[in-house]
C-alpha cells in the first residue's frame, strides 16, 4: 500500500519559507493514496520551535484535512517545524510530512519613520546603518518597509530577490512590510545595511490625477522607511536595531523613478551617505506582515526581431508580458553614452512603437554609462512596463539582440492547473488569458500594466474573480484584496471603484460585487472561512449603503453598468456604457446578488438569525426586479437583449418555472444576433454560462470560436498575445489597453462548462463534474490544482464512443453528470465511464 501527505500548506502556502504573523495559522494538507475511495479519519500534527513542541494535537478524528493552529503563542522570528500524519478510512497510517515556516513579527511595530532632510522629486532615497556582530549568531531578521519601494542590501549583497516591495496598499491606513532572514550576510565585526527607497505608487503623482484635483488621496506623499533588524546569538542574547536619526542618508545614482514614466540611473554617480536621517511626524498606519507572495522574476525572453527605425532599434520580444528589461552593457561603451529604453505594446505600421495607447505614462528607462571597463547588467528597480516591443535609442554601435532580456515580473501565484481541447482557437484563447492575467497581478489585480492607471478596479473583477482561482493560487492575494476594499470603505458603508482609491467615485459602481465575490471564492476554493467571518460587517455595510441608495428596491444609480461590449451596443462609440441593458438594472442584481452571498456567509457562520434576514431582503430586492423588468407572458427580461437575459437567469432571480422560456429568448437573442457578441465586460461571461446551462451549448461554441469581429478570435487574428480592452482594434490615448483581463473571464466557462468542473460549498471537499459537449469539439481536458491534489477530467469522441475519465482527489467525491443522462458519485480515484450508441458501461 502506497499513502503519504502532499501539498502541505500553512495558510494556503508552501510551508517552505512561509513567514506569518497569523497567531493562529492554519494547516492544511493533501495525500495520495494508492487504494480507490479512501478518506481520512484521523490526523495528527505537531508543532516544534528546536526541540520543544509547542502544540501537539494527538490523534483527532474527522475527515476535515486542516487545522487551526491552538498552542503556545508564537514568537517573534521563530522558526517552526510541522508535522503531520493522517489515518485512512480503514485506520492505516500514512508517512509522516513535514514542512517548517517562520513567525513575523509577532508584537506592536516600534520603529520610527524616517526620511531624508531634503526632498528631491522623483531621486532615490539612500538609507545606511552600521552596525557590530560581536559573537556567533542563531538568527537574524530584518522586518523593513520602504514606501513605495524598496531595494534591500546587507554588506553589499541583495538581501531579496523579490522585485517591487512592499505591497501596494493606501499608505494612510495601513502598510505592508517584508521578513527577511538575513543571519547568512552577517559576519563577525562591522556590517551594514542599505535601503534605497523608491517612489512606487507612493510618490506615483501626476497629470493623470488631473482629473480628481479635489481629491485627498492618502496613498500619496514622500517616500519614508521604517525598519527593524532583530539578531538572536547563540548565547540567547537580543540585538534590535530600529530606524532613527543614527541613521544615514544620501544621493545616488537612481537620479529618476516614476512608476509610469520610468527609471534614470546615472552609472557616474558614487552612492555617498551625507546626513543624519530625519523622523517623520505621521499617525502611525497599522503594520501587517506581508504573507502574500511576492512579485518575482518569472520569465525572461529574448527578441524575436529586430529593426532599425530612424536613429534605433525596435526590438519584439513575441509577446506582450509586464516587467522590465535587463541589458547587458558593453564594456568599451564611452562614459557620458545615455541608452533609452522606450517600451509598448504595438507598432505603427512604419514600425515605430506605438505610445498613445500609454496615455501619459512615457515608459522610458535610462542607462547613463560610467565608463566601466567591463561588462555588466543593470535593470530598473522601481518600475515597470507593459510591454512586446523594445525602442532602443543611444546604443554606441548596432545593438545585438542578446544585449537585451525581458523579465516579466509578477506576483508569484503559481499553481498547476491546466486547460485544453481539440480547438486550436480556444486554445490560443486560454494561453492569452493566462497571459493576460500574469500581467496584471502585482499585490494588487490591475487592469492593465502598461498605461498610466494599473489600479484595482473592483467593476472589472466581478466576473474575473471567479476566473483567476481556476488558473492561479491566488487565496493570500484575495484576502489582501477584502482588506485593501475595506480599508477604503467609509463609516456609511461606500466603497470606492479603485482600491488602494485613485480613479472612481465613492461609493462605487453597484457592479463592485467582486469585495463579496472574492470572499465567496476564497472559501470555494480554499475553504477560507476567515476572510468572511473578519469581513462580514463590511460586506453587509456595503449592501445597506447600497440599499440607502435605492427607491422601493431599485437601485439608483449606475455608473459603468456592463461596460465596454462592442462598440455599437455602447451608448457612443467613446461611451462605453452599454445601450442593451440598464444600467441601474445591473446595480440591482448584483444587490440582489449580494443579499444572496450574505445569506450564505451568515448560514456557513453558523448566525441563522442573520442568513433569515439576508433572504428576506434578497426576496424584496427580486419582487422590485420583476415588477420593473420582468414580462412573464414573453419570458422577457426588459428589451430581452443578450445581457438582460443572461444576466436574470445567472442571478437565479427569475421564477424557476420560467427560466427555460428566459433561456430559450437568450438563444433567440444569440441567434437573431448572428452568434455575434451583444454583451459587455459581466454579461459576456453569463451568456456563455447560461447558454451552456440551459442546453444551448453550440451557440456558446459558435460564440467562442467566432474569429469575426467582435470576438476573442478577431482579437487573435489581429495578432494579439494578451485580450484586449475593447473588442475593436484601435489606436490613439482612449480605451486602447492591448493587455486587460476583463474579457479574460470567459477562461471561467472553458473549466466550469466545457470541462465541467465546479466546487462544491465546501473547498473541493465535493466538487460536481458535468462537461458540456459541442458537437464539434471531439475532445476537452482540464486539471484543476485544489488544496486536495489535482482534480483531472478528460472527456473525448473517438472510435464510434463518448470516453469520460475523472480523478477524484483523497478525501473528496464528486458528483459526476455524464452526457448521456446518468448521475453518479464517485469517491477518490481514478475512474472511466463510457458511452457506446445506446448503451451505457463503466
Amino acid at each position: 500500500m502506497f499513502f503519504q501527505i502532499t501539498n502541505l500548506t500553512v495558510d494556503g502556502e508552501d510551508t517552505q519559507g512561509y513567514i506569518t504573523d497569523n497567531p493562529n495559522p492554519v494547516f492544511s494538507w493533501a495525500a495520495e493514496h494508492s487504494e480507490d475511495g479512501k478518506y481520512q479519519s484521523a490526523y495528527h500534527v505537531t508543532v516544534k520551535s528546536q526541540d520543544k513542541v509547542k502544540w501537539d494535537t494527538g490523534w483527532v478524528t474527522g475527515k476535515k484535512q486542516s487545522a487551526r493552529y491552538k498552542g503556545e503563542p508564537l514568537l517573534t522570528g521563530e522558526n517552526l517545524t510541522l508535522k503531520v500524519q493522517i489515518r485512512d478510512n480503514d485506520g492505516k497510517e500514512s508517512s509522516i510530512a513535514e514542512g517548517s515556516f517562520t513567525a513575523a513579527l509577532m508584537e506592536d511595530w516600534k520603529a520610527a519613520w524616517i526620511t531624508t532632510p531634503w526632498e528631491n522629486p522623483r531621486e532615490a532615497k539612500y538609507f545606511i546603518r552600521k552596525f557590530s556582530v560581536d559573537g556567533p549568531v542563531k538568527n537574524a531578521s530584518l522586518y523593513v518597509c520602504g514606501i513605495g519601494y524598496q531595494d534591500v542590501k546587507m554588506n553589499g549583497e541583495a538581501a531579496d530577490d523579490a522585485f517591487l516591495q512592499p505591497a501596494i496598499s493606501n499608505y494612510g491606513k495601513q502598510c505592508y512590510y517584508v521578513t527577511l532572514p538575513v543571519e547568512r550576510f552577517l559576519k563577525q565585526g562591522d556590517n551594514f545595511l542599505e535601503v534605497t527607497v523608491g517612489d512606487g505608487w507612493r510618490g506615483n503623482t501626476g497629470e493623470y490625477l488631473d482629473g480628481f484635483k479635489d481629491r485627498e488621496f492618502e496613498i500619496f506623499g514622500p517616500p519614508m522607511l521604517t525598519a527593524e533588524l532583530r539578531i538572536i546569538y547563540e548565547d540567547q542574547r537580543m540585538e534590535q536595531v530600529f530606524t532613527d536619526t543614527s541613521w544615514l542618508c544620501g544621493h545616488g545614482p537612481v537620479v529618476f523613478n516614476h512608476l509610469f514614466d520610468g527609471e534614470i540611473y546615472d552609472e557616474r554617480i558614487r552612492t555617498q551617505y551625507t546626513q543624519n536621517a530625519v523622523l517623520v511626524e505621521r499617525a502611525a498606519p497599522k503594520m501587517k506582515a506581508s504573507a502574500m507572495p511576492p512579485i518575482r522574476a518569472r520569465e525572461r525572453l529574448t527578441p524575436v526581431m529586430k529593426t532599425k527605425v530612424g536613429d534605433g532599434y525596435v526590438f519584439d520580444f513575441g509577446t506582450n508580458i509586464a516587467g522590465i528589461v535587463e541589458v547587458v552593457i558593453p564594456q568599451d561603451m564611452p562614459a557620458g553614452t545615455r541608452i533609452r529604453i522606450h517600451h509598448g505594446e504595438n507598432i505603427l505600421p512604419e514600425g515605430g512603437l506605438d505610445k498613445e495607447t500609454l496615455r501619459r505614462a512615457k515608459a522610458i528607462d535610462e542607462f547613463i554609462c560610467g565608463g566601466k571597463k567591463q561588462v555588466r547588467k543593470w535593470y530598473p528597480k522601481f518600475v515597470y512596463h507593459g510591454f512586446r516591443y523594445i525602442y532602443v535609442e543611444g546604443w554606441h554601435t548596432i545593438p545585438k539582440a542578446e544585449n537585451f532580456t525581458a523579465v516579466a515580473l509578477y506576483t508569484d501565484v503559481k499553481n498547476r492547473s491546466y486547460f485544453r481541447c481539440g480547438s486550436p482557437i480556444v486554445n490560443q484563447i486560454q494561453e492569452i488569458i493566462v497571459r493576460t492575467e500574469k500581467n496584471n497581478l502585482h499585490s494588487i489585480a490591475t487592469d492593465c500594466p502598461q498605461r498610466d492607471e494599473r489600479m484595482g478596479w473592483m467593476n472589472d473583477a466581478t466576473v474575473r474573480f471567479e476566473e483567476t482561482p481556476y488558473n492561479f493560487r491566488v487565496n493570500r492575494l484575495f484576502h489582501k484584496i477584502v482588506e485593501d476594499i475595506a480599508a477604503e470603505q467609509s463609516e456609511d458603508g461606500a466603497i470606492t471603484c479603485t482600491a488602494p482609491f485613485i480613479y472612481g467615485e465613492r461609493p462605487a459602481d453597484p457592479v463592485c460585487s467582486s469585495f463579496l465575490v472574492a470572499a465567496w471564492e476564497n472559501y470555494l476554493h480554499y475553504g477560507d472561512r476567515e476572510t468572511m467571518r473578519k469581513h462580514y460587517p463590511h460586506f453587509k455595510a456595503w449592501n445597506r449603503c447600497l440599499k440607502e441608495h435605492s427607491e422601493n428596491g431599485i437601485v439608483s444609480y449606475s455608473y459603468y453598468g456592463d461596460w465596454a461590449g462592442p462598440a455599437d451596443c455602447c451608448q457612443s462609440f467613446e461611451d462605453a456604457r452599454s445601450a442593451m441593458i440598464p444600467g441601474i438594472l445591473m446595480s440591482t442584481g448584483y444587490h440582489y446578488l449580494n443579499y444572496k452571498l450574505l445569506q450564505k456567509f451568515a448560514g456557513i457562520l453558523g448566525d441563522e438569525t442573520e442568513a433569515r434576514e439576508n433572504e428576506k431582503e434578497a426576496l424584496r430586492v427580486q419582487k422590485a426586479f420583476l415588477e420593473k423588468w420582468w414580462h412573464e407572458e414573453t419570458g422577457t427580461v426588459d428589451n430581452g437583449s443578450q445581457g438582460c437575459q443572461a444576466f436574470a437567469l445567472w442571478l437565479g432571480i427569475l421564477p424557476e418555472d420560467k427560466r427555460s422560456l428566459a433561456a430559450q429568448r437568450l438563444h433567440e437573442a444569440v441567434e437573431k444576433a448572428g452568434y455575434r457578441i451583444q454583451t459587455g465586460n459581466l454579461t459576456t461571461r453569463y451568456l456563455m454560462d447560461m447558454l451552456s446551462a440551459y442546453g444551448y451549448i453550440e451557440d456558446a461554441w459558435k460564440i467562442i470560436t467566432r474569429e469575426e469581429y467582435p470576438s476573442w478570435g478577431f482579437m487573435l487574428q489581429n495578432g494579439a498575445t494578451t485580450v484586449w480592452e475593447r473588442f475593436e482594434f484601435k489606436r490613439g490615448s482612449g480605451m486602447n489597453s492591448h493587455d486587460h483581463p476583463m474579457y479574460g473571464a470567459v477562461g471561467y466557462w472553458f473549466y466550469s462548462s466545457l470541462a465541467g468542473i465546479k466546487p462544491g460549498e465546501d473547498g473541493w471537499q465535493s466538487f460536481t463534474v458535468e462537461p458540456h459537449l459541442p458537437e464539434k469539439l471531439l475532445y476537452a481536458e482540464a486539471g484543476v490544482d485544489t488544496p486536495f491534489g489535482m482534480i483531472y477530467v478528460k472527456w473525448q469522441k473517438q472510435l464510434g464512443q463518448t470516453d469520460v475519465l475523472v480523478n477524484v482527489p483523497f478525501g473528496t467525491t464528486a458528483k459526476v453528470k455524464l452526457p448521456w443522462g446518468e448521475t453518479v458519485t464517485a469517491g477518490s480515484g481514478y475512474h472511466s465511464y463510457h458511452m457506446l450508441t445506446n448503451t451505457t458501461e463503466k
